[in-house]
């Protein structure tokens, strides 16, 4: 299923003719004075996504979109999906490039105004432009340029998160499900597991956002049923992302009321 899950997206993504085929390497230090190599992180498993800003105030609704899809992987696939937030031109201090991060709630964990990172490795100049790129291949998954679609972004995710070894694309239907949906207030989650392990749900709206834990405890061995509230959540799209230590799986839900 994983690879057959990988297969469709990138069909997908180069039909658009929007990404490149590889990354371009680069060897640059951060705004904290450490030294990344793209081509060596890509090869330890890392899924990078670049997110290049003037900054300015039209770059912040998609770096915004990027920033919180990007964390809610983060959440479940600790130190292997990263955000790199990029100065477009290396002209800004890092300093003020922070700065404007922070102020639009992008709290970028590393940061870069330096010039070896190039944008034009991937097509035309826009503002922003976000990059997904993994695997050992140094695939790039998509190329977003000025606008961000959520979904879209997420795919692109799961697509690289497949060529690390983690396997989210692989599980995401066979161990968790949801019936009810479309949901009201309420629906049934169900999780199966082979032992007592610790499962934590999380629910995300379509933007990325974490906007609530659903379920945080250990269920008994076999298919556990959990009857999940949702009478607090506004309706439209959400992800429940689920995860235990081995595995993660992503559901999407839609809430109607």
């Amino acid at each position: 299923m994983k690879t057959n899950l990988l297969v469709v997206v990138l069909s997908a993504l180069l039909a658009t003719g929007s990404i490149a085929q590889t990354a371009t390497n680069f060897n640059a230090r951060d705004c904290s004075d450490v030294t990344h190599d793209l081509f060596s992180e890509l090869d330890a498993g890392k899924v990078v996504v670049l997110n290049w800003v003037m900054p300015c105030g039209a770059c912040v609704p998609a770096s915004l979109t990027t920033f919180n899809v990007v964390k809610s992987y983060q959440a479940t696939n600790p130190n292997t999906v990263l955000y790199y937030l990029v100065d477009d031109l290396a002209n800004t201090s890092c300093t003020s490039l922070i700065s404007w991060g922070n102020s639009n709630h992008i709290n970028a964990d590393v940061a870069f105004s330096d010039a070896s990172i190039n944008m034009l490795d991937y097509g035309t100049e826009s503002m922003p432009k976000v990059v997904v790129m993994a695997g050992g291949n140094h695939h790039v998954f998509m190329v977003a340029d000025a606008e961000v679609d959520p979904t879209q972004l997420q795919d692109a995710i799961i697509a690289a998160l497949a060529t690390t070894g983690v396997p989210e694309a692989e599980n995401q239907l066979a161990w968790v499900s949801v019936s009810q949906n479309p949901a009201n207030d309420r629906m049934l989650l169900s999780i199966k597991t082979e032992k007592a392990i610790p499962v934590l749900a999380i629910l995300f709206n379509i933007q990325g956002q974490n906007v609530g834990t659903i379920y945080n405890g250990t269920p008994s061995p076999g298919e556990s049923k959990i009857n999940v509230d949702l009478s607090q959540y506004l309706p439209g799209v959400y992800f429940i992302r689920v995860s235990d230590s081995e595995r993660t799986g992503s559901i999407k839900l839609t809430i109607k009321k």
